[in-house]
């Protein structure tokens, strides 16, 4: 079964064994448009950052942490604020409002 995920992160550890990400840069529009198109499950892990989204994107982000294995057909929507803490924290309402976004279209295949 394909699954679309909508997170703020990738990392090559959520990938099974035997699959392979292909990555490509997209608009913030394209993201919109992304999830106007696709049933998609939030893997949003901080509240603050889900609520930033609901408004940036237009739909409602839920709060949703989750470890990610990602599988062969599934997809990822990847919208990551641009800008980095000098020490791991969550970061600010502000900040999360304010920052420029990244956006990524993943799509998992088998290698």
């Amino acid at each position: 079964m394909t699954t679309t995920y909508l997170t703020t992160t990738f990392s090559p550890n959520m990938l099974s064994s035997g699959t392979i990400a292909l990555i490509k840069e997209i608009s913030l529009t394209e993201a919109k448009q992304n999830l106007d198109t696709t049933n998609w499950i939030s893997a949003v892990g901080h509240e603050v950052t889900a609520d930033v989204l609901t408004i940036l994107l237009d739909h409602k982000v839920e709060f949703n942490r989750m470890n990610l294995s990602l599988s062969a057909g599934d997809n990822v929507i990847c919208v990551i604020p641009s800008f980095r803490a000098s020490e791991a924290r969550e970061f600010t309402q502000d900040e999360i409002k304010t920052a420029e976004y990244r956006c990524f279209h993943i799509t998992i295949r088998k290698d």
